[in-house]
C-alpha cells in the first residue's frame, strides 16, 4: 500500500478554495484533497444552455507550429515525472519510460478502427460509462481540448498504449474496464482511472494540460483530468457532484456528464480513513465511445480564437 504522500487528491489544498480559488497551488502528490463538503460554494450564473452545436472543422491530427526544442534534461525509466514539464520534456520523459507512441496522441489515433467516429455530422462525441450502479453518458469536448479527449478515448477503446505494471511491458487494452471509483466524496466529486485502485497508479506516461476555453466547474457532472501538479495528468479523471469553483483553471475540463447516477455513487458508504474509498467497490464495467445526435450537453464550441493582429 503506497504512502499517503504518493496518493493523488483531486483539488490541491481544496480546503482553501472558498477563500482563494485562483491562488497558485503548490505541488501535491494527490489531486483529490481530503475534502468532505463542497465548502458552500455557489455559482451566480447557471450552466450554459444545452444544445447540439457541431463545429464544422474536420477531425485531423494537428501539426506542431514550431520546431521542437531539445528537452531540458534526461530521464530514466521508472522515475516519477516532475511537475511542470515542457512539451519537449514530456516527450522525452514518455520515451524514457518506453512509451511506443511517438509524438502527440491525436483524435485520429484514438478513433482508429472505427471510421464512424470521424463523421462529426452524426452528432456529438459521447462516452457511455457503464458501472455496477448504472450507466451515464458524458459529452466530450473534442474541439476544445482535443488531445485530452483523444487520451481518454484512446484509453477507453484500447487504442492508446499503456504500461502494464504487472509485467513491465507496453500494450493496448481497454484500460478503464474493471477499474473502480477509488475515491468518493459526497457533495464534491468521484474519481477513477487507476487500475491499482489505490489512487497512486497511472498509465505509464504523462499528458500536458490543455487550457481549452476555461470551462468552469459550475455544476454536478463536470468531467476533468486529475493530476498532482501541472502537466502530470495521465489516466485518472474525476466527475464533480456539485459546483466546485475552487478547481477552475487548475484542471483540464473535457466533458459534461449526466448527474443522476453520479449522485447515487456519491452517496455510497466510504472509509474516510482510507482516502474515501467505497466500502463496497463501485466498478466501471466498460466505456463505449459513440456519436449520439440526441445527446444533451453543453455545446462543444471549439478552442478560443487567436488574439492579436
Amino acid at each position: 500500500m503506497p504512502a499517503a504522500r504518493d496518493r493523488w487528491p483531486l483539488a490541491v489544498l481544496a480546503v482553501l478554495g472558498a477563500c482563494a480559488p485562483k491562488a497558485v497551488v503548490p505541488e501535491s502528490p494527490d489531486p483529490l484533497a481530503d475534502v468532505t463538503t463542497p465548502h458552500g460554494h455557489v455559482v451566480a450564473d447557471p450552466a450554459p444552455p444545452f444544445d447540439q452545436a457541431l463545429p464544422p472543422e474536420p477531425v485531423v491530427p494537428t501539426a506542431r507550429a514550431h520546431t521542437p526544442l531539445p528537452p531540458s534534461r534526461t530521464f530514466v525509466r521508472g522515475e516519477r515525472a516532475p511537475v511542470g514539464l515542457s512539451d519537449e520534456d514530456i516527450a522525452a520523459y514518455n520515451a524514457a519510460q518506453g512509451d511506443p507512441h511517438v509524438g502527440p496522441f491525436e483524435l485520429a489515433h484514438a478513433f482508429a478502427g472505427d471510421p464512424s467516429l470521424l463523421e462529426r455530422r452524426k452528432g456529438p462525441l459521447v462516452a457511455i460509462v457503464k458501472t455496477s450502479m448504472g450507466s451515464f453518458e458524458c459529452v466530450l469536448f473534442e474541439h476544445e481540448v482535443p488531445r485530452t479527449v483523444a487520451n481518454f478515448v484512446g484509453l477507453a477503446r484500447g487504442a492508446r498504449p499503456v504500461l502494464d505494471v504487472e509485467d513491465g511491458t507496453w500494450k493496448t487494452m481497454r484500460f478503464y474496464d474493471g477499474v473502480t471509483f477509488h475515491r468518493v466524496v459526497e457533495g464534491f466529486a468521484i474519481q477513477a482511472g487507476d487500475r491499482s485502485g489505490t489512487g497512486s497508479g497511472d498509465a505509464g506516461y504523462v499528458l500536458a494540460d490543455e487550457p481549452g476555453r476555461g470551462r468552469q466547474h459550475a455544476s454536478a457532472g463536470t468531467l476533468a483530468m486529475a493530476h498532482r501538479g501541472k502537466n502530470t495528468a495521465g489516466s485518472q479523471f474525476y466527475v464533480t457532484l456539485a459546483a466546485a469553483p475552487h478547481l477552475d483553471g487548475l484542471f483540464t475540463v473535457f466533458g459534461e456528464c449526466e448527474p443522476e447516477v453520479l449522485l447515487a455513487i456519491g452517496r455510497v458508504k466510504v472509509d474516510p480513513k482510507a482516502f474515501h474509498r467505497p466500502k463496497k467497490p463501485v466498478t466501471i464495467k466498460s466505456i463505449e465511445i459513440v456519436r449520439n445526435p440526441t445527446a444533451l450537453a453543453q455545446p462543444d464550441v471549439g478552442p478560443p480564437a487567436p488574439t492579436g493582429r
